[in-house]
């Protein structure tokens, strides 16, 4: 005949006794969980966003130019090959481009944009980069200033 023998633990002697059961269960599971760690919670590399100063000329097609933005890791080494997506403030869409070899972006935009939304566009946009799996996203703003236009005053 068998019996059971039932034990209550509290307070001191139940944290030694779980201390005592984790310690031969899980010590080679938590050294292989250390020194292997799994494959999908691979580390990404911080980014950093760089970007200039955009131009429009109304009287000239209204085409947006001087869209510029760099791609850096955190150690300041260029992040080539990576899409680079150019916003106006109301989140429309002006223009994307991939990083070059010194991780930077130069690209124009065409304004197609009702007269209404210059306003819009003159209150200037943001650029994104929305990462990957080696790099997390960064992003920067820019303004857009006219160009073209006629100038009154003194010089």
């Amino acid at each position: 005949m068998m019996k059971r023998l039932m034990v209550r633990l509290q307070g001191p002697a139940l944290c030694a006794a779980a201390a005592v059961l984790a310690g031969v269960a899980a010590p080679s599971a938590a050294a292989a969980a250390v020194a292997h760690p799994p494959a999908h919670q691979h580390h990404r590399e911080a980014t950093v966003l760089y970007t200039g100063q955009a131009h429009i000329d109304p009287l000239g097609g209204m085409q947006i130019s001087g869209l510029y933005a760099s791609l850096n890791d955190a150690n300041g080494n260029p992040v080539v090959g990576r899409l680079i997506q150019f916003y106006a403030q109301d989140g429309t869409l002006l223009a994307m481009a991939r990083t070059n070899a010194d991780g930077k972006v130069y690209t124009t935009a065409p304004a197609n944009i009702g007269t209404q939304a210059v306003s819009n566009i003159l209150a200037g946009g943001y650029a994104v980069f929305h990462g990957d799996d080696h790099y997390t996203a960064s992003n920067g703003s820019f303004g857009i200033s006219p160009v073209g236009t006629a100038k009154f005053g003194f010089y």
